[in-house]
């Protein structure tokens, strides 16, 4: 059978997908990796993303961190760039997913001497594989890479993403050098080389880190003197504020004081100004039994009797001052 098909079998291979059952997906998922169809498996991705979310393993769950996925798979059996690229983009979540002995599509990679572009696009698409253990043999991404003899290039790929793991342990008690001095094949020695590299790739590292946490340091004490400032500059702004409030909040009582001053006063210059009136009136009633006095006298009126006419007159007063106050009474109750 040819390594790849042509686009009507593509096709065809990829509308019976769709609209198959589950089991004949997996099936089918199945024999397309086992034959290394790569680009015919790179079209279907393309074409329906959800192959990528397909379940391969019986009984697993993606969502439990356990399940073998079409990536876990394909990373087994050396996938070109393409076909990964298009599974991680049609399932990000799968590079984080484990599958059989709690395996990420990483640990698969470096067990089946996959080449370095390969294991920088998982790393690059989760960095956290590189310091993942497994649930089998808690064995790290580089522990697999130097028990079974992969490319130099991908240890150095993988130390550059995880220097310290030249030091860490498997559940054997064994560092990834231990595996390395122990292989049988051509690459043994330029595993071990590579390897021997890694203490500087650690110093490196922790340059890097020192580095940045300096940067870091500088960047924090930036924000904190930017902080610093803002806050004082709205401290100052604030009292300010509060001065300008308690100073018109002081002159407003001063106001109101002045106002219960002046109504005081007004009260006092309104009940004196009645008081006047009052006296003015009876100044004014007084004058005219006077005048009326007067005037009588003057003309020498015989058998005039004073004491009747005045009292007669301060009828026509008394009459003349109730018709004043009732007429000043209907006009403000027309008003």
């Amino acid at each position: 059978m040819a390594a790849t098909m042509t686009t009507t079998e593509t096709t065809a291979k990829t509308e019976t997908i769709m609209v198959s059952n589950d089991d004949k997906v997996k099936s089918q998922l199945l024999d397309l990796i086992q034959s290394k169809k790569w680009d015919s498996l790179t079209e279907i991705v393309k074409l329906d993303k959800s192959v990528a979310s397909t379940i391969l393993s019986a009984g697993a769950t993606v969502d439990a961190g356990q399940g073998s996925l079409a990536l876990h798979e394909v990373c087994k059996a050396q996938p070109t760039l393409k076909l990964v690229a298009a599974l991680i983009d049609a399932c990000p979540d799968a590079v984080r997913a484990k599958g059989c002995w709690g395996y990420l599509p990483l640990h698969y990679a470096c067990t089946s001497a996959a080449n370095k572009d390969i294991v920088k696009a998982l790393l690059h698409a989760y960095p956290g594989a590189a310091r993942t253990y497994d649930d089998h043999q808690s064995m790290l991404p580089l522990h697999l890479a130097c028990k079974w003899g992969a490319n130099p290039e991908v240890i150095t790929v993988i130390m550059t993403t995880y220097p310290e793991a030249i030091f860490m342990k498997d559940a054997s008690n064994k560092i990834p050098m231990d595996y390395a001095e122990k292989l049988h094949t051509s690459s043994k020695q330029a595993v071990v080389s590579a390897l021997e590299l890694g203490p500087l790739f650690v110093t490196a590292s922790k340059n890097a880190q020192h580095r940045l946490a300096v940067e870091h340091r500088s960047v924090i004490k930036g924000m904190e003197e930017a902080h610093t400032t803002i806050v004082q500059q709205w401290t100052e702004r604030f009292e300010k504020e509060r001065q300008e409030n308690e100073q018109a909040t002081s002159e407003l009582e001063e106001t109101r004081v002045k106002l219960q001053n002046v109504k005081g006063v007004n009260e006092a210059l309104e009940k004196q100004l009645k008081d006047s009136r009052e006296r003015i009136r009876n100044y004014e009633a007084r004058l005219q039994e006077l005048t009326f006095l007067v005037g009588a006298v003057s003309v020498n009126m015989t058998g005039w009797d004073v004491e009747d006419t005045v009292r007669s007159h301060k009828q026509e007063l008394l009459m003349k001052e109730s018709y004043t106050e009732e007429k000043k009474d209907i006009d403000e109750r027309q008003y």
